[in-house]
């Protein structure tokens, strides 16, 4: 994800995260302003029952020093299958949208970049 220049604080600002396929989106959620917690570099939203009745369980925005902002999430029992399509991330930050688009693979249950 790349961000410009400038602060980012995503706990004060509403985050959108949107997977799309060429069918249009597979996945969507929405964390309002508060849902994530700073822990150093990163901002984390942690639901621990998410493996049990489905959802997010993860979601992890940070930023590497001198690097673009990266997003790591795991859900479980949310997405269609998806298989080796084109696949894009929406992040919504506050307003400002971001997105990357790649081709993507499942390993077992888990969605991977190539």
């Amino acid at each position: 994800i790349e961000y410009p220049s400038g602060p980012l604080d995503p706990r004060t600002v509403e985050v959108r995260i949107s997977l799309i396929d060429r069918d249009g989106p597979f996945f969507e959620m929405v964390l309002p302003p508060g849902a994530l917690e700073k822990r150093g570099r990163h901002f984390l939203y942690k639901d621990r029952n998410a493996k049990k009745f489905g959802g997010p369980q993860k979601v992890d925005l940070f930023q590497p020093i001198g690097e673009p902002w990266r997003l790591k999430m795991r859900a479980f029992d949310v997405l269609r299958p998806p298989v080796g399509e084109e696949i894009t991330v929406e992040v919504i930050v506050g307003g400002h949208l971001f997105e990357m688009t790649r081709i993507w693979k499942r390993r077992g249950k888990t969605l991977i970049d190539k």
